[in-house]
């Protein structure tokens, strides 16, 4: 293994430090990176990122996150199951009242239960409307 003039190996594809040992991680699309730091210029794939203790690109993002830089926040996967960290797609059903790959869509018809507790609070209402209607009629005849 011959060092180059920064006084580091010519290391191999995603390998680092002076003898080559450590991964890199998960550079993006997939260039060789620095063989002194672990990382490169154009930062890291979407799911993983990078802290200043630790600046390769193989700190997995948090679960609810996604993406670049772990940036982007998980839609209402079924559940509570995560996302995947590098799409953001929900593994598979939606939480209910939500829609789409991502789950993040908010789901536009009213659910069978809601559309029957909606009636049932109008019947209500008129019931209420009726007797106060009804208590109205009654104190103007007594008077």
């Amino acid at each position: 293994m011959c060092l180059s003039a920064n006084h580091f190996p010519d290391c191999y594809h995603n390998t680092l430090s002076a003898e080559c040992k450590r991964a890199c991680g998960d550079c993006r699309d997939n260039i060789t990176c620095n063989a002194i730091v672990g990382m490169l210029d154009v930062g890291c794939d979407p799911g993983v990122y990078v802290t200043l203790d630790k600046p390769m690109c193989n700190q997995e993002c948090c679960n609810g996150m996604n993406g670049l830089g772990c940036a982007y926040k998980c839609g209402a996967c079924a559940d509570g199951t995560p996302c995947n960290k590098s799409s953001g797609l929900c593994p598979g059903e939606c939480d209910p009242g939500f829609v789409g790959v991502m789950c993040t869509e908010k789901d536009g018809a009213l659910a069978p239960v809601s559309v029957a507790l909606l009636v049932i609070g109008i019947l209500f209402l008129i019931a209420g409307l009726r007797i106060l209607f009804a208590i109205w009629v009654y104190k103007k005849r007594v008077t």
